[in-house]
């Protein structure tokens, strides 16, 4: 991550006149579902240079998302941090880094108050599936996706007890309800 540079691209879209800025950010550990602190510090200078909505990527599994506090023309504002969306599609050998997800951000603009801001950010699960040898690779969305896949899914072979429960199961323990579509 080479800051100067982030925040140089980020002033320049400011100076050109758009009106969100959306940065994305590959960072953090592989295989990680956790949140560090330099993930952390990095999100707040990104939003204090001007990041209206940041999206991260890197660990191939779904990371933690959250809102924090920005100030623009002296409101206040919540930026939406999405720390990692995991694999959206991948054949990587083990049942965390089968699941991913897209964000859904609504940007609202207000014309009377000449404002723009994220008024909504939910996440859909999505399911890379393979067969036996990594064939046949395709996604599915989660909420599409069924327990007769699961067992027929070429990653039980590493992690035997891959599931619809056990998709679902990473999901909740990763991203807040908040967050979560339905």
């Amino acid at each position: 991550l080479n800051e100067d540079m982030a925040k140089r691209q980020i002033m320049a879209c400011a100076d050109a006149g758009a009106e969100f800025i959306i940065v994305l950010v590959h960072w953090g550990y592989e295989h990680q579902s956790e949140v560090d602190s330099s993930q952390r510090k990095y999100a707040e200078k990104l939003i204090q240079w001007g990041a209206d909505a940041i999206i991260g990527s890197h660990s191939h599994c779904p990371q933690p998302m959250e809102w924090m506090p920005a100030q623009r023309d002296g409101k206040e504002l919540k930026v939406p941090v999405v720390y990692s969306l995991g694999n959206f599609i991948s054949a990587q050998d083990r049942g965390p880094r089968m699941l991913g997800g897209m964000m859904h951000i609504t940007v609202t603009k207000d014309y009377q108050k000449n404002t723009t801001e994220v008024t909504e950010a939910k996440f859909t699960g999505t399911v890379t599936h393979y067969d036996s040898g990594f064939s046949n690779v395709r996604v599915y969305n989660l909420a599409d996706y069924t327990d007769a896949l699961a067992s027929r899914h070429g990653v039980r072979s590493t992690t035997p007890s891959f599931s619809l429960d056990y998709l679902n199961s990473l999901l909740r323990d990763v991203v807040s309800e908040e967050f979560l579509e339905g």
